[in-house]
Parts: C-alpha cells; structure tokens; sequence
C-alpha cells in the first residue's frame, strides 16, 4: 500500500492518552475565530471583552475572571483561524468525493504547487479504509514539538471532552479531531530561528519544526471522511491515485499566504484553554527575529 503525508500546521495539540483510551495519538484543533476573532468555547465568559493580544488575557484575564477566553487579534477577520483539510488540486477527484467543495486555488509563498482547502467547523477527520497499525514516533518530534507540561509545569488536566468520544465534542470548543490510525510520526522542518518562552518554563530555546508529519499506509485512492460532531450526514474527499500529500491545518489566512502578523507569538496562547482550569499568567512564547512561532504544533502532556 502507498504512503500518504499527513502534515499539520498551526494551533494543533497532539495528545497522548491518559487513562488507558482507546486512540494512539489524537489531535485537536481547538476553535479560535469567529465574530471579532474571539475564541468560542466552554472556557468563554459572558465578562470577556475584546483584548488585542491573546497573551495579554492569559497574563491578565485569570485575575478578572476571564481565564483564557480571548482574541488573537480582534480588529482583523485575517486573525481567526481557519481550521481546513488541504490538498494538491490536481489530486481531488471532485466527481467522486461527496458533500465538500474546495477553495479557489491558491499558492503557499516559496512552493510551486497549487492547492485547494475545505474548512473544518466542528468535525471529526477519518482516513478511509487504513488498517490500524502502530504508532513509531522519531526522535525528531521529541525534540521540535513543545510539550505542554514543560513549557507550562502548572498545566493541569486536560478538558474531559477532549479525552472522550467525539460525538460529544462540543463544535464551538473543537473545530476539528483526527485520532491518529497509526503510522510514523515525526518533526518537519526546523524553522530557521530559535523559539522560547519567558516565565517558568522547562522547555528549552530551540528551533521548532514548521510542521507535524505523519506517514501512514493507505488504499491507492485515499478518501477522507468528514463527520459533523454534532451530528448529521459525512462529507468525503476523494483522491486520486497517486496522491501523496494532505495537510490538516488551524491557522490564521496571513500564516497559510506567510504573511507578516503583528504578534505571531500570541497565538500559542490557545493551547492553554484546553485544559480544564487554563493555568494562572502562564510562560508565553518569545518571538526571535520576526519568527512566526507563535502556530507552532505542541504536544500533551
């Protein structure tokens, strides 16, 4: 069977299961646009009002009652994250998928590829057909991908939500879930630059990985399915034989195009309002030379 490239971009928490649950890894795109940029979910109080940088409402929102609920940037629609599926155009068979439609072509800055994206709101995302295997995790991921327990010692437990099935999910909280059916996991590209983290912290400076990567075997015409975690009818992508590579990204427009963001680390901010008692003025990233870190991929614990 053929190898397919899982990539992920941007605000995704890989999970590692934590009272004997049934997945192997699980990754969660955690909802962060909508009216004003603001972040939706249970974490949202009606006494949260619209800041200008998300690690502000960390630092200070806790001592007012707002815990993490916040905004990346609330004056710009480019600022919310767009949670999507992308493809290679030329490998979507449109004829055959079912209940999706694709995004204009587009190009990522530096790659000559075109592709298209279909935009995950509250969903569960399946490999078709793909036996369960095990996980092999490389060296690489280990060293590139924050921990969320190291960058943050007093990140406490998960939201119960996100251990469970994901039929009970709430949409509002998870834009999208992905349990991983096993394969190679590993560290993409080290980013240029190093990345840390000011406050109490025991994750070191280093260079995080642009992506995520997960090799897995698949049927020669892969399919993915797209099940509404509220419920109703599943969508379909299907690919053409021979396609190698999909994306399951949750970033704002201006990182897909690579476009330069006012406070880029901010945004790893949202990974603290996944667990249940987001912790009190928590380590926040440090941004060195116009890095865009701040959409790094992270890992729990």
């Amino acid at each position: 069977m053929p190898n397919l490239s899982v990539r992920f971009r941007g605000i995704c928490c890989h999970i590692d299961p934590q009272n004997g649950e049934s997945f192997v890894k699980r990754t969660v795109l955690r909802q962060a646009r909508g009216a004003n940029g603001h972040i939706h979910g249970e974490h949202q109080t009606e006494a949260a009002a619209p800041v200008e940088h998300l690690h502000h409402a960390v630092d200070h929102g806790a001592h007012h009652g707002v815990a993490a609920a916040a905004v990346v940037e609330n004056t710009a629609a480019s600022s919310d994250h767009i949670a999507y599926i992308e493809c290679v155009a030329d490998d979507v068979d449109l004829a055959a998928s079912q209940g999706v439609t694709p995004s204009p072509v587009y190009h990522r800055p530096g790659d000559a590829g075109e592709y298209v994206r279909f935009t995950l709101d509250g969903d569960k995302v399946e490999l078709v057909g793909v036996t369960a295997a095990p996980l092999t995790k490389l060296p690489s991921y280990d060293e590139r991908i924050p921990k969320l327990k190291q960058v943050a010692p007093a990140f406490g437990p998960l939201a119960p939500q996100l251990l469970g099935d994901p039929s009970a999910m709430d949409p509002s909280f998870v834009a999208g879930v992905f349990d991983h059916p096993g394969g190679t996991l590993l560290a993409g590209l080290p980013e240029p630059f190093e990345t840390g983290f000011r406050g109490e912290t025991e994750w070191p400076t280093a260079k995080l990985a642009s992506w995520v990567e997960l090799l897995v075997e698949v049927p020669e015409q892969p399919r993915i399915r797209i099940t509404p975690l509220a419920g109703g009818a599943p969508r379909e992508i299907a690919l053409k034989p021979g396609a190698r590579l999909i994306t399951i990204g949750n970033e704002t427009e201006n990182s897909i195009l690579a476009i330069d963001e006012n406070d880029p680390g901010s945004h790893f901010g949202v990974y603290y309002t996944l667990a249940a008692q987001p912790p009190v003025n928590p380590p926040q990233i440090e941004v060195f030379h116009g890095m865009t870190g701040g959409c790094s991929n992270s890992n729990y614990p």
